[in-house]
């Protein structure tokens, strides 16, 4: 697969971007960087972290994306995942989570709050151990959960 340092234009994309499978592609924390608008602005530097870049926080990303899958990327609690999902998911009707390392329910779903128009969603063997609130992030348009394989 290639390895996301490599991709670094995806954005150009996302004015038409309907249907994104990044599966088996260790992202781990990079997820931002790779949903970001602008990969020459918004750039985040520390003294002790090298330069990352945070997607925009005004505006709506990939408007037209009905598809989403990030299984098998080893997205995890510190991947960014929520921010990049309550930007680029609002329209997103079947989200594949499956086969990563999330554990709470504020990784996993805490950033589909907006996401009006998912239908399936799949969040099968990762390490969740509850969704006390899953309702709350949840639409009322939500067809298909699959839970399989966490330690629910």
């Amino acid at each position: 697969s290639i390895p996301p340092s490599w991709v670094s234009h995806l954005s150009s994309l996302q004015p038409t971007l309907q249907v994104l499978k990044w599966n088996r592609a260790c992202l781990y924390n990079d997820l931002p960087r790779l949903f970001a608008k602008e990969l020459s602005s918004n750039v985040h530097t520390s003294s002790s972290t090298p330069a990352r870049i945070l997607p925009p926080s005004s505006s709506q990303l990939y408007s037209h994306l009905t598809h989403l899958d990030l299984s098998y990327c080893g997205v995890g609690e510190a991947s960014g995942l929520s921010k990049v999902l309550s930007r680029c998911a609002r329209n997103v009707q079947c989200l594949s989570l499956s086969h990563n390392d999330l554990v709470s329910q504020k990784a996993a779903i805490s950033g589909l709050r907006h996401a009006e128009y998912l239908i399936k969603l799949n969040l099968s063997y990762n390490k969740l151990t509850s969704l006390p609130e899953a309702h709350l992030y949840l639409g009322g348009q939500l067809q298909r959960l699959q839970l399989s394989h966490n330690q629910l």
